[in-house]
């Protein structure tokens, strides 16, 4: 618990930001997480929203990424805080489960992850 607590702490300040850098080709212009393309079609598109088949894509296939930005589009809009808020909990989620996972592996052992 203390990993994922010290993980919404350490980007809490991020929740007022605005978007940034690839934010805005990856989110707010990219067809596929504002939802004005068929689900159907993250399979086939690159992370930025264009076809894998084309050769100016660069491959980077991550449905499930745009898949949650296009659940969080549907449901907060272009609304940055809501996707920063979902990051910081997704991160959060994560560390709980990786420190869990490897302390199973570890059979109880005092071995620290932090």
């Amino acid at each position: 618990i203390l990993c994922a607590l010290l993980s919404l702490g350490l980007y809490w300040n991020t929740h007022s930001n605005d978007f940034a850098y690839d934010d805005y080709a990856a989110i707010v212009y990219n067809p596929d997480t504002r939802g004005t393309t068929p689900v159907g079609d993250l399979l086939k598109n690159d992370f930025w929203g264009q076809t894998l088949a084309l050769a100016g894509s660069n491959k980077s296939w991550r449905p499930l990424t745009v898949l949650s930005f296009r659940i969080n589009h549907t449901f907060h809009g272009l609304n940055p805080s809501a996707f920063h808020v979902w990051n910081n909990v997704l991160n959060a989620i994560t560390a709980f489960i990786a420190v869990f996972t490897l302390s199973s592996l570890q059979n109880g052992s005092s071995f620290s992850y932090l």
